[in-house]
């Protein structure tokens, strides 16, 4: 893997908290969720970059919580229950309750 998948991996495993292995059959074997935690860590990025600007970070902010959702019920489906906290950390690092 490289460096970029790298991130979008340790990012999934920290905030769905789900183990290694799991995450890395997933990967390999889904290209669709390869790519929904490629988009992730993007959104992500682009949220960190954007937070001044109060429009913009909202919307990737929108697009993060949308993707997180999907990744979690894509989880859900492959018989892995990840934690709920995916969530809360962009609001929780920013300092808003949304």
């Amino acid at each position: 893997m490289g460096n970029g998948e790298w991130k979008a991996n340790e990012l999934i495993l920290s905030l769905f908290s789900i183990d290694e292995f799991s995450l890395r059959r997933l990967w390999i074997s889904h290209p669709e969720f390869k790519s929904l935690c490629e988009d992730y860590t993007i959104a992500n990025c682009a949220l960190e970059h954007w937070l001044q600007d109060a429009t913009k970070s909202q919307d990737y902010r929108d697009l993060v919580e949308e993707l997180g959702q999907e990744i979690y019920i894509f989880l859900g489906e492959h018989g892995i229950q990840p934690k709920e906290i995916w969530a809360v950390s962009w609001s929780s690092q920013t300092g808003n309750g949304s």
